[in-house]
């Protein structure tokens, strides 16, 4: 089983602070942080959030900041930029992401950009991607 974090832009009320049981375990609900503004190295994904394929893109990622010079950041993410329960499952935008120090600029698949200072949402995902659907609704 793996961990990803996911993090979204603060857009409403989020469930903050309690714990969600589901499915014979307990889930901790979002945290709001505080994130300082970073450089962000991502691979966009159109199409259903369980269908990502985390393990090629992490492993694009870090390849490129190694291939650019550039000092990566240790945690993986992703920017989940619809509501699925609003969004048909094919039209779902989201980006897996890296931040890193230095300059660099993407190279095609790899695009980058400034992430501002921002107050976000964050939760972690342990599970398998089927179950993306059940945490981001934590969001």
């Amino acid at each position: 089983m793996r961990t990803f974090p996911m993090a979204l832009g603060v857009r409403g009320t989020h469930n903050t602070g309690r714990t969600i049981p589901a499915r014979g375990r307990t889930l901790v609900a979002p945290k709001l942080e505080d994130r300082p503004a970073a450089q962000l190295a991502y691979i966009e994904h159109r199409g259903p959030f369980d269908k990502i394929p985390w393990p090629e893109h992490i492993e694009r990622l870090y390849g490129w900041a190694k291939a650019k010079k550039v000092m990566p950041g240790f945690y993986p993410m992703a920017i989940y930029r619809d509501d699925p329960a609003r969004t048909p499952p094919e039209d779902l935008r989201s980006e897996v992401g890296i931040t890193f120090k230095g300059t660099a600029k993407g190279d095609g698949t790899v695009q980058t950009r400034k992430l501002p200072a921002m107050k976000v949402a964050t939760v972690s995902h342990k599970g398998p991607g089927t179950e993306f659907a059940m945490t981001y609704a934590m969001l």
